[in-house]
């Protein structure tokens, strides 16, 4: 049988305080979210969504923030820096459905967080591919996993912007802190 070897570091608690960088990795390493042209990465309209996403996971997780991110054509990097908690609860929301407290339950792990981003994205590409003709994927539009690196102290996100390839990435800007009375509830 085969084992698959994790990337994760034994006894390490994926849910405290902290800043980890991701990267997510498309099924087979297919191009879905764009081009390179002249040494630069043009987002497709899966590419934008995959963005948008990005953006909102604080609006899911509240005790985590977004930071500086890079999308390529078949591959994603990005910063997710969970906050400290005390009682933090899960909003647990399904495409199309209305959100439904989950009760009071240790913060949402890194893993938690990741999964919530795989499988929305993976539900928007779904409709993309039915809706806007986007090209279909074989099983799963995600690889198996990710791979994340915790860090603390003062953050330096410069890595990002020098991505495994060569081009030139795209890359967003740190999300501003969301104050709870304007925190929206994903659809």
């Amino acid at each position: 049988m085969f084992h698959r070897k994790t990337t994760r570091l034994q006894g390490y608690d994926y849910s405290q305080a902290g800043g980890y960088y991701v990267t997510i990795v498309a099924q087979g390493r297919e191009c879905f979210f764009g081009e390179i042209h002249n040494d630069e990465m043009t987002l497709n309209d899966a590419g934008k969504m995959v963005a948008k996403w990005w953006n909102e996971l604080p609006y899911k997780f509240p005790s985590a923030t977004v930071d500086t991110f890079v999308i390529m054509p078949n591959h994603f990097h990005g910063i997710i820096i969970i906050h400290e908690t005390v009682g933090a609860t899960l909003v647990v929301a399904r495409p199309g459905t209305a959100p439904e407290r989950a009760g009071t339950r240790p913060a949402p792990t890194l893993g938690d967080i990741v999964g919530a981003f795989k499988s929305i994205t993976t539900h928007e590409y779904i409709r993309g591919v039915k809706q806007s003709g986007w090209p279909p994927f074989v099983g799963k539009l995600w690889q198996r996993n990710y791979v994340s690196r915790a860090f603390c102290g003062v953050m330096n996100t410069s890595f990002v912007t020098n991505p495994i390839t060569n081009a030139s990435p795209i890359t967003s800007h740190p999300t501003p802190p969301i104050e709870p009375r304007t925190r929206k509830t994903l659809p």
